[in-house]
């Protein structure tokens, strides 16, 4: 019963529904009563009593299903509400579980980026040795490839010996460190090479540094291992270099230290002498060294030693510790080889080689003191000179022979290099002497570019003599990209050096230019092709021995190096070679720009285009005797028509060789512009560095001159000329251009010449003289003697010149203008006396060139002038007893008118006297006493008294002077 009502209480929890409940509850009860009480018959018996309990059991049931059905719907409710928050919650938890993965993700996708893009390779390894993933992409660059699945000892230890101890040690401590604590890690890891050498697929090493980092376990366990790799190859070689000029530097500031503690002249001394003993002693090494295999004795060991000594002792005297300790280390090598030879011992190619090289070593070392007291003292020796003239002679026939390997597979001269150095990969005997010579002559480069301390030099020959070998070498498979590498690319680089060194500080001398001499070059070339064309080998040879006979004295190399490249492929190949036309071509280009910048030099614009119109009618040769002067071509023009050929003949031919028109073949040598400032800037910027980059800074500066800077370009910047004299063409275009167009270097200004040069100069002009006289028979008194004599003292006078551009610069700014100073011509001599007289005339003159001769820019550029006007002084030697000096300005020249009316106003002359005077007169009035046409007095003139001291210093002088204006030219 209790039951029935606690299920009932169960199921309804409701208050309506329970209350039902009980009432069938207690209707069942009551029925249960009054059925016992109708059977003791105190109650009465009716159909309810008798069947209340039944009915209450029905109701009850009723009331039970209706309860259950009830719950069953709150049940199902309440599951369908549960299932719909558990949709929410899911979709929610769906949510929040994209938004963890995405989160991840990206962090893991930063962790990646980060990893690969760290310079370093990244990775760990298992108790096998194996690479797991993830690894950083950097890897492939250090080890070429991906490394996954791969093991350690195939990638990062690949290049150690299996079987040395440090590959023994590596596989031991890796094997016993797995499954081990802290504390065997901590005994081992040391073990491990934190430094590794690795080789690349092209045998080129890398510097790795290696970083190891142990991978613990939920036990603490080591179970991986992390590597972290970086390449310091250039991190290694970048310290080295720092540490090399670390130590350079520190040796640089000892070097000068001892220099310092020592007088100029004392190390001049030291210098001159050590230098001819340490060439000594050079010999005798090189000289016992070639006796190494021989029966001859090495007698000369004690006089290498004594040489040896004596340089260590005077380097000690003078406190030059460098120089002292390397020639102590050759004398203990010497010392032994004496102590060998006393004993009859046999001496090894390999100590007398050492001997050598210690010798190029030393005079490395004393190079290097050379070096600091140039750029200190300002010491000048010559047998640096000597040294530098050697370098530049075994560059020019290096440039030559490696030219002859280029060109002696050449078929067609169109052909580009790259494609003519392809016929150089078969194997041909017939270039043995060629290579013969070119590891000879690198051998002596090498020698002789230590010796100077020009490293760079010598590393480059070092890395072309390996070239060589390897080229030549049977088992070695060579291509082009090898060959340009390892052979064309450090040939250029040791001629760009040579030249740099050779070129950049050199003190040119400007080329004598005398028409004569020049124009039979011309000839000769012109009469080569003519030979050629008819196979007369005979002819040619002759034809270049003279070429090179008179270059000698002109001091020009790019035509007797081409002549000679030339000799060389016809005697191999014969006139019919199609590399012939070429070389001919390229001769005649460097000619042509010559007559261009002399004729430049030479004439007036006007006279410049009275010629061009000349020559392109073809007028008679005589049409050009209306010029005071001949230049090269001119001279050259009119040679050939006495020997009846037609000048429009040969330049005919000339512009059919250069493959360019007639007319313009005539404006090519004979500029319409005026070059020589164009000229002087080129020449400055080449001799800085001699390439494309350099011609183009000047062509932007001028803003394009189209004709000069393309001719130049084509001929002389062009790459790919068949390996022609590159060295030598510039050398020899760098020379032109400062004979033409420059006439003061700037380097050279204040250069004061030896009294020794001068002397010897002097003395050579005294014996020629004397020399001459004999020979025409001319009789030799006293006087003659002692006029001679006299000249042995003589002070130059184109130098004395220089001082003058202090003047010129100091002046012009003062004016606010600006002028080129120039100085060209010869040398000359006078007595010192003489020679003051006359500089105080020229200081006037130039004084007044500047003041009243050049206009300042703004009028100038209003006239249709360069801004920057021009005085140049030409010294010319007219025989030997009268010498020329002549100052001119490209200014508007004197005011002839208002000078006449400053005489006027003086009081100087009449009216009378005027009409009595040419114009000679009238430009003689400026050598009155204080007369002046400027209005104003100023420290630069207006007194008047200037032109009266040139008078009077010339009448001193014994001089005479001839007074020109024009307009442009005072």
């Amino acid at each position: 019963m209790s039951t029935a009502i606690f299920t009932g209480f169960y199921f309804f929890k409701k208050k309506r529904e329970a209350r039902f409940y009980i009432y069938s509850f207690l209707l069942v009860l009551l029925g249960g009563i009054t059925k016992a009480l109708s059977a003791f018959g105190v109650a009465p018996s009716s159909f309810v009593i008798e069947n209340g309990v039944f009915l209450g059991f029905l109701i009850q049931v009723a009331l039970l299903s209706l309860g259950l059905a009830d719950v069953i719907n709150t049940l199902l409710r309440k599951t369908i509400e549960a299932e719909g928050k558990l949709v929410e919650a899911n979709k929610s938890l769906e949510d929040k579980v994209r938004e963890r993965t995405f989160d991840l993700s990206a962090a893991l996708d930063d962790i990646s980026n980060l990893l690969n893009n760290m310079r370093q390779a990244v990775f760990t390894a298992n108790q096998e040795g194996t690479i797991l993933s993830p690894v950083s992409i950097f890897s492939e660059n250090i080890f070429e490839g991906k490394i996954q699945n791969k093991k350690i000892n195939e990638t990062l230890f690949k290049d150690l010996d299996v079987k040395s101890e440090i590959f023994s040690t590596i596989q031991f401590s890796y094997t016993h460190i797995f499954g081990s604590d802290d504390l065997q890690w901590e005994m081992v890891k040391d073990h491990f090479p934190s430094r590794v050498i690795y080789k690349n697929s092209e045998k080129q090493e890398k510097i790795l540094k290696v970083t190891y980092t142990p991978l613990w376990d939920e036990n603490n366990l080591l179970n991986r291992v992390m590597f972290i790799v970086e390449d310091i190859t250039e991190i290694e070689a970048l310290e080295k270099e720092m540490e090399e000029q670390k130590s350079t530097s520190l040796k640089n500031i000892q070097i000068l230290q001892e220099l310092a503690s020592n007088k100029k002249d004392d190390l001049n001394s030291f210098f001159s002498k050590t230098n001819r003993t340490a060439l000594d002693a050079l010999y005798l090494a090189k000289k016992m060294r070639s006796h190494v295999n021989s029966s001859q004795e090495f007698d000369e060991l004690h006089l290498f030693f004594r040489h040896l000594h004596t340089i260590k002792g005077n380097a000690r005297v003078f406190n030059l510790g460098f120089i002292s300790a390397c020639s102590h280390t050759i004398e203990t090598d010497l010392i032994d080889i004496i102590e060998k030879n006393d004993k009859n011992k046999e001496i090894s190619f390999e100590e007398m080689n050492n001997l050598v090289q210690g010798m190029y070593e030393l005079q490395g070392q004393i190079n290097e003191y050379l070096k600091a007291a140039k750029s200190v003292f300002s010491l000048e020796f010559d047998e640096d000179k000597k040294f530098k003239e050697k370098l530049h002679d075994l560059v020019k026939n290096l440039e030559h022979w490696s030219s002859q390997l280029c060109l002696n597979c050449a078929e067609d001269s169109t052909k580009k290099i790259t494609a003519l150095r392809e016929d150089i990969k078969v194997k041909d005997p017939s270039k043995d002497k060629i290579t013969e010579e070119l590891k000879n002559l690198a051998h002596s480069l090498k020698g002789i570019s230590r010796g100077m301390d020009e490293r760079k030099i010598s590393e480059e020959v070092h890395f072309f003599e390996g070239g060589l070998s390897l080229f030549y070498d049977p088992a070695e498979s060579i291509n082009l990209e090898n060959f340009n590498e390892y052979i064309i690319e450090p040939l250029n680089r040791i001629k760009e050096l040579s030249f740099n060194m050779f070129v950049r500080p050199k003190q040119f001398k400007i080329y004598e230019t005398s028409p004569g001499k020049w124009s039979y070059i011309l000839e000769e070339i012109y009469d080569m092709n003519h030979l050629i064309q008819k196979n007369d080998l005979k002819g040619v040879s002759q034809n270049i021995y003279n070429i090179h006979v008179n270059m000698a004295t002109l001091g020009i190399e790019f035509l007797p190096g081409t002549t000679r490249l030339l000799y060389s492929i016809i005697e191999e190949k014969g006139t019919k070679s199609k590399i012939i036309p070429h070389i001919i071509k390229k001769s005649w280009e460097y000619l042509v720009f010559t007559c261009s910048l002399d004729n430049n030099h030479i004439y007036s614009d006007d006279e410049r285009s009275n010629i061009i119109k000349i020559l392109t009618e073809d007028q008679n040769i005589s049409s050009l005797d209306f010029l005071e002067k001949e230049s090269i071509f001119i001279t050259f023009l009119k040679r050939m028509t006495q020997k009846g050929i037609r000048y429009f003949d040969v330049l005919s031919e000339i512009s059919n060789i250069l493959e360019v028109d007639y007319e313009k073949l005539i404006t090519d040598i004979v500029p319409r512009k005026d070059y020589k400032k164009i000229g002087a800037d080129l020449f400055y910027e080449l001799k800085k560095s001699f390439n494309l980059g350099s011609v183009e800074t000047i062509e932007r500066l001028h803003k394009k001159d189209d004709v000069f800077f393309l001719n130049f370009k084509e001929w002389f910047c062009q790459e790919d000329d068949l390996g022609i004299n590159h060295y030598l063409k510039r050398i020899d275009i760098i020379q032109t251009l400062n004979t033409f167009c420059v006439t003061i270097d700037v380097s050279e200004k204040w250069l004061k010449p030896r009294t020794y040069d001068v002397l010897i100069e002097n003395y050579n002009e005294c014996f020629e003289g004397l020399l001459k006289k004999v020979e025409n028979d001319q009789k030799i008194d006293l006087n003659i003697i002692n006029r001679t004599f006299e000249k042995l003292v003589h002070l130059p006078i184109k130098h004395s010149f220089y001082k003058f551009s202090s003047i010129v610069e100091e002046v012009s700014k003062a004016l606010g203008k600006k002028i080129n100073f120039r100085i060209t011509g010869d040398q000359g001599g006078l007595e010192k006396e003489r020679l003051n007289l006359l500089q105080d005339v020229m200081v006037h003159l130039v004084r007044n060139s500047i003041d009243h001769g050049i206009e300042i820019p703004a009028q100038r550029i209003a006239d249709g002038k360069d801004q920057m006007g021009t005085i140049e002084i030409n010294c010319h030697q007219l025989n030997s007893e009268e010498f020329q000096i002549r100052l001119k300005d490209d200014g508007d020249g004197i005011d002839t008118h208002k000078v006449i009316q400053k005489s006027l106003e003086k009081g100087y002359i009449d009216s009378e006297k005027l009409k009595k005077m040419d114009d000679e007169d009238k430009l003689n009035l400026i050598f009155l006493p204080n007369l002046s046409t400027k209005e104003n007095v100023s420290e630069i003139s207006g007194r008047g008294v200037g032109m009266e001291v040139v008078k009077n210093n010339l009448r001193d002088l014994g001089a005479s002077l001839d007074i020109k204006t024009s307009k442009g030219e005072g």
